[in-house]
């Protein structure tokens, strides 16, 4: 059994639309979430530079980054793997991030998003593009969220 494909945005991203139907194409094991025990990073390669997880803590539920790919690193943003989000100064745009989190656990659906960064980035980055997918552990609890960031920036490449 796999995961019905929540919509995508118009246009999508190539690499937001793979990671979406690796994600839509994991067993969920009897549950409505593909199960996070059944990810292999190694399936994706060529988009692991794109890809961060989140891991979700506790209840109610924190947020802390485990993985950043080379392109998320060297678009500047706040994460570092093993901060919690909200570790991250306090900011809108971090209370912003967090709410998002915790809105996936509980809708337990995936969010696309195209616009400008909601937390800090370089300064070059002039917009993002990204899917945030839940995932679940064998009794159902959502425990990571795979996310993915396509960055476009302000001289026009696209990483």
């Amino acid at each position: 059994m796999s995961v019905c494909p929540e919509p995508l945005g118009p246009h999508a991203h190539e690499k937001v639309e793979a990671v979406h139907a690796h994600w839509a194409s994991l067993p969920t094991g009897g549950t409505d979430l593909p199960l996070w025990s059944a990810f292999d990073p190694a399936s994706i390669p060529r988009l692991l530079a794109n890809v961060f997880l989140i891991a979700v803590e506790g209840e109610p539920p924190r947020f802390r980054f485990r993985l950043l790919g080379e392109t998320i690193r060297a678009a500047g943003g706040p994460g570092r793997p093993g901060l919690r989000v909200d570790e991250i100064p306090r900011t809108g745009t971090a209370a912003y991030l967090n709410d998002q989190l915790a809105d996936i656990v509980r809708w337990r659906k995936p969010v696309w998003y195209k616009g400008p960064p909601t937390l800090r980035h370089h300064r070059d980055v002039a917009l993002l593009e990204g899917v945030m997918l839940p995932m679940a552990a064998d009794d159902g609890r959502v425990t990571r969220i795979l996310c993915l960031t396509v960055y476009h920036w302000l001289d026009g490449r696209v990483t």
